[in-house]
């Protein structure tokens, strides 16, 4: 089986967007399935060989205006000989993009499926012309089909539970060159709304039970960001909560299986996700390194709990989040049970292994309308064709 996989950027590290993250994922996976892909011309990566690699001259980490412009204009020159496509792209609102891919040849001549890795801006253009759509939440596969599209389906995000396993915390923070005590990690972007101000709140609250803690920012960073402006923002916001000295900011490209490891949790409390991905890997990944998380009710990321301290659900001014927080801190058999609960939520749903089953299936489906379509680690009927596999 022959898919053109189309992305908005190049396939290639740093792994610094939903879109690369569930592209490597796929690439990786089943060797029954053959991708054509746009990768870096300056990526070493040793990709799987039956693929075929469309090498771009990409300028920055990253992906600029230009960048995608570049991908763009070579989706628009070429046209694979592939059995189908698969467009796997988070669309900014009021973009012209989903229009200008429908000028494509191969979006004509081809079958394909869409993924919406998030629900901030669903592509109006693409959605009714897809042969499939595939979201990765039940709340936005609900908004999807309430737009008039009946073949959809929903597929968890999944992650290499072989490559991120739980390990020690003490050997991970050596790693990083940090002291060994308790740190808590907010991984995401600087944006007003974005949980950053939320974690720097709840760690504040933190720190006044357990002074020892440490704050760990891995902060994203944007084409148009202006660092120094925003290190005085946040050096102000530290002062005035109290909490300077208890930061550590490990870069954007900070090795983030490091930093999960070296954390006793993971917070991400925004108040809305704009174009991050619904279920955001990094979260994904601390489960998988049996890290507890704690998210905001913001749909869908409540998805994510299954009644379990692996994940718990509340505002960062919450005194459940706290007491929360603090018994990782002082209760090591509850800390031990929430992270092993953590690593067998991250077995039951988010394994990429059946994330990429699900898509073999979901690609049969969309060729011969073949029964099973529906994604694995699914939500009773979400899925198309036969009735949910698990």
């Amino acid at each position: 089986m022959n898919v053109l996989l189309v992305t908005s950027h190049p396939i290639a590290p740093p792994w610094n967007s939903a879109d690369r993250n569930l592209a490597r994922a796929l690439l990786l996976g089943d060797d029954s399935v053959t991708y054509t892909f746009l990768g870096d011309r300056r990526d070493p990566t040793p990709w799987p060989a039956r693929h075929d690699r469309a090498r771009l001259a990409v300028r920055s980490d990253i992906p600029t205006s230009a960048d995608k412009l570049r991908c763009f204009a070579w989706l628009l020159r070429h046209s694979p000989d592939v059995d189908l496509v698969h467009v796997l792209v988070s669309f900014r609102p009021e973009s012209l993009a989903p229009r200008a891919l429908l000028l494509a040849r191969w979006m004509r001549r081809r079958p394909w499926l869409m993924t919406c890795p998030t629900a901030a801006s669903l592509p109006s253009a693409l959605l009714p012309r897809a042969n499939t759509v595939v979201t990765l939440s039940a709340r936005t596969l609900g908004q999807v089909r309430a737009s008039g599209v009946v073949d959809s389906c929903h597929i968890d995000p999944g992650v290499d539970l072989e490559r991120l396993r739980p390990a020690p915390a003490a050997e991970q923070r050596r790693m990083l060159d940090l002291e060994d005590r308790p740190h808590v990690l907010f991984a995401g972007h600087h944006d007003p709304g974005g949980g950053l101000e939320a974690a720097m709140g709840l760690f504040a609250r933190l720190h006044r039970l357990h002074p020892e803690a440490r704050l760990l920012l891995a902060l994203r960073r944007r084409p148009d960001d202006r660092p120094a402006a925003i290190a005085r923002r946040l050096a102000a916001r530290a002062h005035a909560l109290g909490i300077h000295g208890a930061i550590r900011e490990l870069g954007s490209m900070a090795n983030m299986r490091a930093a999960v490891g070296a954390s006793e949790a993971v917070l991400f409390q925004p108040a809305e996700l704009g174009l991050k991905m619904e279920l955001p890997l990094t979260l994904l990944e601390a489960l998988a390194c049996g890290r507890p998380v704690v998210v905001s009710p913001i749909p869908p990321l409540p998805e994510l709990a299954d009644g379990t301290p692996a994940v718990v659900v509340g505002e960062a001014t919450s005194a459940a989040t706290l007491q929360h927080l603090a018994r990782l801190l002082e209760d090591p058999p509850y800390a031990q049970r929430a992270r092993r609960a953590a690593r067998q939520l991250a077995e039951r749903r988010f394994d990429a292994t059946a994330m990429v089953s699900a898509y073999r299936r979901v690609y049969r489906h969309v060729l011969d309308g073949s029964p099973g379509g529906n994604g694995a680690r699914v939500r009773e009927g979400t899925g198309v064709g036969a009735a949910p596999a698990d």
